[in-house]
């Protein structure tokens, strides 16, 4: 015969593996979404530098000239990738943002790089989207500008109107004399691309 003691423990039981079978069935809820989602982003991260190549291809550059720009722009998005990673893929700040991506070009001296102006929190998609830009930046900073000298030093300003962003970016000093003319990489098809889907302007001086 069952005393009410041994009910009770029943009961108990009964709700505790309860608990259990529905704290497994939402961890196995979250492993699909957890495992959707990196399929979607690997998906999308594969057509983006799918895009990157084509983009150069189409640009009729030699091997030479390709490489390197190429190059230059999956790692500012893997970069971003980073980034977001440690953050668990959540918002992060575009100052943040700009660090990551353009630490490589420092060389170990974060003088080299001098940022001002606003800063606000940008979702994951809006992220990678910047990095790209930011990359081309770099591209054309290491070719033409202050990142083709040891001693070059940019000066990237964030601006926050209305609800819009805009990046500018600059030389502070140490452009090589010899550079020549730099063409403002906000005129080139690849940022006009990420402005218009971002809807962030950029420009250069």
């Amino acid at each position: 015969r069952t005393t009410p003691v041994g009910i009770g423990r029943l009961q108990a039981l009964a709700v505790t593996f309860n608990e259990m079978a529905a704290a497994i069935q939402e961890r196995e809820r979250r492993l699909r979404m957890v495992a959707n989602e990196l399929n979607h982003r690997t998906k999308n991260s594969l057509a983006t530098v799918l895009a990157l190549a084509r983009q150069g291809a189409r640009s009729g550059a030699s091997f030479d000239a390709f490489l390197p720009a190429f190059e230059s722009r999956v790692h500012a998005y893997a970069r971003a990738h980073d980034l977001l990673s440690r953050n668990e893929w959540s918002r992060t700040t575009l100052h943040a943002l700009i660090h990551e991506v353009l630490a490589p070009y420092c060389e170990g001296e974060p003088g080299r790089l001098e940022i001002s102006g606003d800063d606000w929190d940008i979702i994951p998609d809006t992220a990678l989207a910047v990095s790209l830009i930011l990359g081309e930046l770099c591209t054309n900073a290491a070719k033409y500008g202050a990142f083709s000298g040891s001693r070059g030093r940019v000066g990237i300003r964030c601006e926050r109107r209305s609800g819009a962003g805009q990046i500018s970016a600059s030389p502070r000093r140490g452009v090589p004399r010899n550079a020549g003319r730099i063409v403002p990489s906000c005129r080139s098809a690849a940022i006009r691309r990420v402005c218009a889907r971002t809807g962030m302007p950029t420009s250069d001086s």
